[in-house]
């Protein structure tokens, strides 16, 4: 029985130890992006360093080491709290209501899952919200032939782009819109291709303002294949893990800084709102990310067949830059795919 109590207590050891080093790794995620990775995950490092605090305050016995055990999950406690505690404080900003002289337009967002063939559910759900605009990602050819003329009637003006797994996606609406130089689709790339498509779209309203929609999804953050690219030595190969979102992301934000118009940013960008990544983006581009606690991703899991679940990472955000004003923002119902979708609710202000 000691021997049973002495590997429980270690076992113990270990596991707040190991909580309370991760949640300090992704702390410091801003001086080193490969730590930063683990910041996606910090409704588990929260969840896990609150029960690891719990377990060091009422189940460690080990009298020498008590006080440390203590202050080590405390360290790790207050770490994830650093990060999650403001974000979900921010789900109860109150938002603006819009006067009776504002138009309010309303867009929805999603990404529809490139095996998701219940296109039906996904015209149901467009039926039963209204929206003005719609923005697609995954939106491959199989969806495409599917969804399309459910939606042409209501949404007569549209524009879809192809070519690479992150770059089929499409903008639909009531009214019509301009691209604008923003834009890039990539053409004649193989599907497999990382290549990134973007949808710049300008607007007109009735008293002459202008606004843009702009939709895109990017690459996860982290890119495995370098690691195993024998002309890189390891320096490398690991700084090649991430370089990819880094582009992906200075890119965008060049693209977003490029457009004169209040701009409503949507999409699926793979990086949820805990990363230094994604903060860095959302500074640098000049935008407010309106998409607070809002998780979306994933609706369903395979497990030798595809099985619902809770989503929890919250990865398809919509932004803004200065002149648009978010009345209202949710997330939809299931309809097939793996991700929900982003709704909201904005009008254009000033004059």
């Amino acid at each position: 029985m000691r021997v049973v109590n002495f590997l429980v207590r270690w076992f113990l050891l270990l596991g707040i130890a190991g909580v309370s080093f991760l949640a300090l790794g992704a702390l410091f995620g801003f001086a080193a992006p490969l730590l930063d990775v683990l910041n996606h995950f910090q409704p588990f490092l929260f969840a896990g360093t609150l029960t690891v605090l719990a377990t060091a305050l009422l189940g460690v016995r080990i009298r020498l080491w008590r006080k440390g055990v203590v202050a080590l999950a405390v360290l790790g406690f207050a770490s994830s709290g650093v990060t999650m505690v403001p974000e979900l404080a921010s789900t109860f900003v109150n938002r603006p209501g819009p006067t009776q002289e504002q138009r309010v337009i309303k867009l929805l967002s999603h990404n529809l899952f490139g095996v998701n063939w219940q296109m039906e559910l996904v015209a149901a759900e467009i039926a039963a919200e209204g929206p003005d605009i719609l923005v697609f990602q995954e939106y491959f050819r199989g969806q495409y032939s599917r969804l399309h003329g459910l939606l042409i009637k209501d949404y007569p003006y549209f524009y879809r782009c192809g070519g690479g797994r992150r770059a089929f996606i499409a903008i639909y609406a009531k009214w019509p819109f301009e691209l604008t130089g923003a834009s890039a689709c990539p053409r004649n790339v193989p599907l497999g291709s990382d290549a990134l498509g973007r949808i710049a779209a300008r607007f007109e309203l009735e008293d002459g303002r202008t606004f843009s929609v702009m939709t895109t999804q990017l690459n996860w953050p982290i890119q495995v294949s370098p690691l195993f690219n024998d002309e890189l030595s390891w320096p490398e190969r690991f700084k090649a893990t991430y370089a990819r979102q880094a582009g992906e992301m200075s890119e965008l934000a060049q693209a977003v800084r490029s457009v004169e118009e209040p701009l409503v940013l949507v999409g699926d960008f793979n990086s949820t709102p805990w990363s230094y990544a994604l903060r860095k983006f959302v500074s640098e581009a000049g935008l407010s990310r309106q998409t607070r606690n809002m998780m979306t991703y994933p609706t369903i899991f395979y497990l030798g067949q595809w099985v619902p679940t809770w989503p929890f990472l919250p990865i398809d955000h919509m932004m803004s830059s200065p002149g648009i004003v978010v009345h209202n923002i949710k997330t939809g119902p299931s309809a097939g795919s793996d991700h929900l979708s982003v709704i909201a609710e904005f009008s254009v202000s000033g004059g």
